[in-house]
């Protein structure tokens, strides 16, 4: 079994969301954000139908993805839910979870729950993959976001890795459509352009 710690992502209000990745960039010097709007299909939270519509940034520190999503409905309770229960957002959000890309979905999944997490939210991501935000808060203080691996996620990594690592500073936000179109030659239905 492949697992790969990929990413770590922070929520925040989607008012707050610019905000939140200009204190990154100017923090930690974070950048430059691919920002795109994103519902996932098929979604179920904690066995019922729900939603997981959000603006979400992505940027790469080295060999780590930083994730900032900021809900777009208010019945997407795998990130509102978060914020109600946990207080004051921070200026650079809140810690909701990371991420596992992996081969085997299903045994990465039942592994967690196996050793004291529960199932959160279940649905097909862009280019259909199964991805799931197991409920590991009594075990790990968090969501872990558990995703089938893909070749043309691998690639996008890459290159924005590439970018980041020689940014200059300029364009600190940018549209992670276009970025996909350069990089693979298309993109994957399913991601819109932020703000839809």
């Amino acid at each position: 079994m492949t697992r790969a710690l990929r990413q770590i992502c922070y929520i925040t209000r989607p008012e707050d969301f610019d905000a939140t990745l200009e204190y990154w960039t100017e923090a930690l010097g974070a950048g430059p954000f691919y920002v795109f709007a994103v519902d996932l299909l098929e979604a179920t939270f904690r066995g019922e139908p729900s939603r997981s519509a959000g603006r979400v940034a992505l940027t790469m520190m080295g060999d780590g993805q930083v994730e900032i999503i900021a809900a777009t409905a208010p019945d997407a309770e795998i990130y509102t839910e978060w914020i109600r229960t946990r207080g004051p957002v921070p200026r650079g959000g809140l810690f909701h979870h990371f991420r596992i890309d992996t081969d085997d979905f299903e045994g990465t999944c039942r592994q967690l729950v196996d050793n004291g997490a529960r199932e959160g939210l279940r649905a097909k991501a862009p280019g259909d993959r199964d991805v799931a935000y197991v409920d590991a808060r009594d075990t790990l203080g968090c969501y872990v976001e558990v995703i089938s691996q893909n070749e043309d996620v691998l690639t996008m990594i890459t290159k924005m890795r590439e970018v980041c690592d020689s940014w200059d500073g300029s364009e600190p936000v940018r549209d992670y459509i276009g970025f996909m179109q350069e990089t693979l030659g298309r993109a994957t239905p399913g991601y819109a352009p932020s703000g839809s």
